[in-house]
């Protein structure tokens, strides 16, 4: 592969960057991205990161742990800033670093559909090592989100004035450093949780799986267990938010003050 190619099948680019440079999709007529199998990042082909998303543009890869987006800690991996008509599915997004907000992918104002992604080990110093959502409605489905690290707010997510879908979403084993929220910090943010698991994420002050804040989400199908909070709310820390709590499992989690299973304000 090159990038002095034409991007069709029998001669493709070599970055993902040339690609999106490359094309122009419309609402009636969308562009795919296709990716081949392989190892996407600065040491193996010469990505470059941030890959930055752009209108009606699609980027599908051949299966997760199969097209790899690598970002080697070199910046942010994915951001989807004021983009419309974007599916972004079969990869696994990973070595995301950011010194103010996400790492893995930001999502802000805009209204992606996310499928089949693993979004993992992926670090920012504020806002979501994983994934940060600003003033955005996604959908989130197949989604595994596991040791993303924040120092900050939401290891695994983060949210703000946003309404997504997670439908067999994991949120696994991230961590919340020195702040709120290891699995999910939501505020302003009104998510559908539809049969999603938040497992063994850590928090240094509150709601080590779950922190909201004004937040009022629908939560169906939903187990939270082994949470670990260094503060309040092991599993769910809810301060002035009301959410609707429907066939949810909540157990063996802990908080070194009180609230091991959910704390209320």
């Amino acid at each position: 592969n090159d990038d002095l190619n034409d991007g069709s099948d029998n001669s493709p680019f070599k970055t993902i960057t040339k690609a999106l440079a490359s094309v122009a999709g419309s609402e009636n007529v969308p562009v795919t991205i296709n990716l081949a199998e392989g190892t996407y990042s600065p040491s193996n082909n010469g990505e470059t990161y941030p890959i930055d998303m752009i209108s009606h543009i699609n980027l599908i890869g051949q299966g997760e742990n199969v097209s790899i987006l690598d970002a080697e800690q070199t910046d942010r991996v994915i951001t989807i800033e004021r983009s419309k008509g974007n599916t972004i599915s079969e990869l696994t997004i990973t070595g995301g670093y950011h010194l103010y907000e996400s790492g893995g992918i930001l999502i802000d104002n805009s209204n992606p559909v996310l499928t089949y992604l693993t979004i993992i080990a992926n670090y920012a110093q504020w806002f979501a090592g994983g994934i940060y959502l600003i003033d955005s409605n996604p959908i989130l489905r197949h989604i595994t989100i596991s040791e993303n690290e924040t120092k900050s707010y939401g290891g695994g997510m983060c949210l703000s004035n946003s309404d997504p879908i997670l439908n067999h979403v994991e949120i696994n084993d991230n961590i919340a450093s020195e702040g709120w929220g290891g699995g999910i910090f939501a505020n302003s943010s009104n998510i559908y949780f539809d049969y999603v698991v938040i497992n063994n994420n850590s928090a240094c002050y509150d709601g080590a799986g779950i922190n909201l804040n004004y937040s009022s989400p629908y939560i169906n199908q939903v187990t939270i267990g082994g949470n670990t909070a260094g503060n309040f709310g092991g599993g769910m820390f809810l301060y002035y938010s009301n959410p609707t709590l429907t066939n949810v499992t909540i157990a063996n989690n802990t908080a070194n003050s009180t609230g091991g299973g959910m704390y209320l304000v």
